[in-house]
């Protein structure tokens, strides 16, 4: 099953596990893009039916993680994994805030506007790739979802104004799948 339909059920399956019946997803044509950190995957819905989908298109936020480590590397040496996973959660959660420290020594602060300008090529990236895909398309709504779409909302809604981002990018598909599974007659046996 597609990733991004578990966004889709998101947003027309209530807290308890009810379709919404005024949701506005059964009506509209629409895409969803589920930016994730290995895949861009899209998946096309029309009146709330699966119309179509696209495996993934170009990488996801692994292009934007690994240009970021090698410019560290090439200045500070080899990261070990516990460094390579603190860097990855400061630029997660503390993008441009947070003082990095690779091999003993501080990563220069001017180190988070050459990860800016990366950040804005990878959106536009994106951006051109969904362009391309759903040129023949045109669907109503394009929502952007997954972990990627959060970390690169600014610069994707400056690319595309009419890009909608899922009010919780980062757990759509599961929160979906599971209210989706919720809905389902219990299949254990005694």
């Amino acid at each position: 099953m597609a990733e991004p339909l578990g966004t889709y059920l998101s947003l027309v399956l209530d807290e308890d596990f009810r379709y919404v019946k005024t949701s506005p997803y059964f009506h509209d044509q629409m895409a969803i893009v589920d930016i994730g950190y290995r895949t861009v995957d899209i998946v096309i819905l029309e009146r709330g039916k699966l119309a179509a989908a696209r495996n993934s298109t170009m990488s996801g936020m692994i292009r934007f993680f690994d240009k970021i480590r090698a410019d560290l590397e090439s200045e500070h040496g080899k990261m070990r994994p516990n460094e390579e996973v603190r860097i990855h959660k400061n630029i997660i959660g503390h993008f441009g805030a947070a003082a990095l420290k690779i091999n003993g020594e501080f990563v220069r602060p001017d180190f988070w506007k050459q990860a800016a300008q990366y950040k804005e090529q990878i959106a536009r990236d994106i951006t051109d790739e969904i362009k391309v895909v759903l040129s023949d398309i045109r669907p109503d709504r394009v929502m952007l979802t997954g972990g990627g779409a959060l970390l690169l909302q600014s610069e994707l809604l400056n690319h595309n104004r009419h890009f909608v981002l899922h009010k919780n990018p980062r757990f759509a598909n599961v929160i979906g799948f599971y209210r989706a599974a919720k809905t389902m007659p219990d299949q254990a046996s005694p």
